[in-house]
């Protein structure tokens, strides 16, 4: 497969000899490595724990390359783009292989990327990763698959209950139909997220957007397709294709111990069971304050199938709504199960913002119906801030 040429004026043939040093700085904070060449990326590799920027755009034309192994540095794109991302490896795939430091303000046009950990920036990410303002475009040709597969990220663990993570403002946009994400576990922008902690925790996926299609097995959700342990999905959005088998959802596929606040779904999912315009199934874990506008498909066999989760267990779903179609009879408006608090379907009534107008009339003055909706009051007894998704009449 060959991805597309880009508009970058750097055309080192990196995949000959290397550069024998960086551009300009020393590896500190202060004064980073200075990057404009694709062979100094290269030198990146031997240099993973220092502090690196990007100065130009570099174009890797589509050449095997090899992952930068294990990061703990900080990588600034500055804004900047690398071009014709491919890596062919058997483990974690992508510009870095592991990332346990920060990658921020970096930009990723066309990949081809395979392996059993597979993700544009990095195959996984562990204890302490930060991933920020960065976006992976897949163009003609682009493809991510793999056993764990997300648009920024293949996996993200963590080892250590005190260790903190945190995915934020990134973006995965498709230029091209035929352009998708494939796995097992997989991922508009992880494939899964596995926290070795199911007490309160700082970390998160925030404001974060996928707008491309997935295809998977088990575990496929627009923005994680696994998502277990403490951690918060808030303020994302996905919309597209989104296609698998068992646990498929919106915003993600199954998540247990964690929660979902002020997210966003839409456009088509198929399943053949376990399927939710937010999530597919949940076990202990809250849905607050979001919206599912798609069209599911689901087989015949079908049982669990929910406009906001197919299965909720022992989850809360409170203060969201669904403008989710579905002419499955196994469909349920909102959730199968679960405790649901204010929440509401289009099936319901036709008039979806001046029902929950009513039911929040206490808090009126922070609606906005023209532009983002703002609601701010105690749930399960704590106080929250939600910023929630348009209301512009979108059913």
């Amino acid at each position: 497969t060959n991805l597309g040429e880009s508009s970058s004026d750097v055309d080192a043939e990196w995949f000959e000899e290397g550069a024998a040093k960086f551009a300009a700085g020393d590896g500190s904070a202060e004064k980073p490595y200075i990057i404009k060449s694709s062979k100094q990326l290269m030198l990146v590799a031997d240099n993973s724990d220092m502090h690196f920027r990007l100065v130009n755009d570099i174009d890797l034309h589509n050449k095997k390359w090899n992952p930068i192994k294990e990061f703990s540095g900080t990588f600034d794109g500055n804004g900047f783009t690398i071009h014709n991302l491919r890596v062919e490896d058997k483990e974690s795939n992508g510009l870095f292989g592991t990332v346990q430091g920060t990658v921020k303000n970096l930009n990723i046009k066309g990949v081809y990327i395979t392996g059993n950990y597979s993700g544009a920036i990095a195959g996984r990410a562990y204890n302490g990763a930060t991933i920020s303002n960065c976006k992976t475009t897949l163009i003609d040709g682009s493809l991510i698959r793999g056993t764990y597969a997300g648009g920024i990220v293949g996996s993200i663990r963590h080892n250590s209950y005190s260790d903190y993570f945190a995915i934020k403002n990134c973006i995965v946009e498709s230029t091209a139909n035929k352009a998708a994400i494939y796995g097992t576990r997989v991922g508009g922008i992880a494939g899964e997220v596995n926290i070795n902690s199911y007490s309160a925790s700082n970390s998160i996926i925030k404001e974060c957007d996928a707008f491309c299609n997935i295809y998977g097995e088990e575990y496929v959700g627009g923005i994680s397709g696994y998502a277990t342990g403490a951690f918060s999905i808030a303020y994302c959005r996905y919309n597209g294709n989104l296609s698998g088998t068992q646990y498929v959802g919106g915003i993600t596929g199954y998540q247990s111990y964690s929660e979902t606040i002020g997210c966003k779904a839409s456009g088509n999912i198929e399943g053949d069971d376990n399927i939710g315009g937010i999530s597919g199934k949940n076990a202990a874990a809250n849905i607050i304050a979001s919206y599912s506008n798609c069209d599911i498909t689901a087989s015949a066999a079908a049982k669990y199938i929910g406009g906001i989760v197919g299965t909720a267990g022992s989850s809360k779903i409170s203060l969201c709504y669904s403008t989710t179609i579905c002419n499955h009879s196994n469909f349920s408006p909102i959730s199968y199960d679960g405790t649901k608090e204010h929440s509401y379907s289009v099936y319901e009534t036709k008039d979806i913002a001046e029902k929950m107008f009513e039911s929040y009339s206490d808090y009126a003055d922070y609606w906005d119906f023209d532009n983002i909706w703002v609601w701010e009051g105690e749930i399960n007894g704590v106080k929250k801030q939600v910023r929630c998704p348009r209301l512009a009449w979108e059913m």
